[in-house]
């Protein structure tokens, strides 16, 4: 784990935003079985060789104008010869500034936008209602972690496969406590009903993952499990706590206390 951020400017929170959400996706690069990180001075990006667009992603993008054609034909290479879609994030310190321009010159095709949102843990709206039989434990053990598995695919309509990814990454890193991830249950009269995970890295908190059953939501649920890693998150140290939204979950972010700093772009080529 990085030293913790001290710097609550924008530009420092936004670059250390930046650093922790390619790490969040670098990991399957990293842990995921059979999976390919790729990282220089230019481009870092990765490959798992599954056919869906999230794992196989360019995380990050600074090249020159004279290069960036190239570099995005070199890409694209290998992704056609493996018969694989690939994302390519766009964040606010990707270099060309038009760099999706080029992307869609070379066939990539926008498919949306994604906020970034950051929270200052000393200033967190906590006293949002919860189940009084709601209890969240750390995840310390494969079985518990399966409970990911059944939580991610209900609670985002995620395929198994999909779910399945993250489950064998993260038993790969490891679940113990002084790791950068750590990983949360929720169980509503003791039965598995949310999830959530925290990764410690670039000096902030990052919360992902959060998900509920659809037949526990509406009930602050969401809420506990993002306050559960960001109060541990705390007690270590952390000052800035950040998140990508999804749109249904923006509103109670919000009401925690978290703010957009900016946005990111996604675009993607299909064989």
């Amino acid at each position: 784990m990085t030293e913790v951020l001290r710097d609550t400017s924008t530009q420092a929170i936004v670059a250390a935003m930046e650093a922790n959400f390619i790490e969040e996706m670098a990991t399957f690069g990293r842990y995921f079985p059979g999976a390919t990180l790729y990282e220089d001075q230019e481009l870092l990006w990765f490959t798992t060789g599954l056919p869906h667009g999230m794992f196989n992603a360019v995380l990050h993008t600074h090249l020159t104008p004279e290069k960036v054609d190239a570099k995005i034909d070199e890409i694209l290479s290998y992704f056609q010869a493996h018969h694989l879609p690939v994302s390519w994030i766009i964040r606010p310190s990707a270099q060309p500034a038009n760099l999706g321009t080029y992307l869609e010159a070379h066939g990539f095709t926008h498919i949306l936008d994604k906020s970034g949102m950051a929270a200052d843990l000393w200033a967190l709206n906590e006293d949002i209602p919860a189940p009084p039989d709601l209890r969240i434990e750390e995840i310390r053990n494969e079985e518990m972690l399966k409970q990911l598995l059944i939580i991610e695919s209900q609670g985002f309509g995620s395929p198994e496969a999909v779910s399945k990814v993250y489950y064998d990454t993260y038993v790969n890193i490891g679940l113990s406590k002084d790791l950068p991830w750590q990983h949360y249950l929720g169980l509503l009269n003791d039965k598995p009903v949310a999830i959530s995970s925290l990764l410690l890295h670039a000096g902030v908190a990052g919360i992902y993952g959060v998900a509920t059953i659809p037949a526990a939501r509406r009930q602050g649920i969401g809420a506990a499990m993002t306050l559960a890693p960001l109060r541990e998150a705390r007690r270590r140290g952390y000052r800035i706590g950040i998140l990508s939204p999804s749109e249904i979950g923006r509103g109670v972010y919000e009401r925690i206390g978290f703010w957009e700093c900016y946005k990111q772009s996604i675009y993607e080529w299909e064989p």
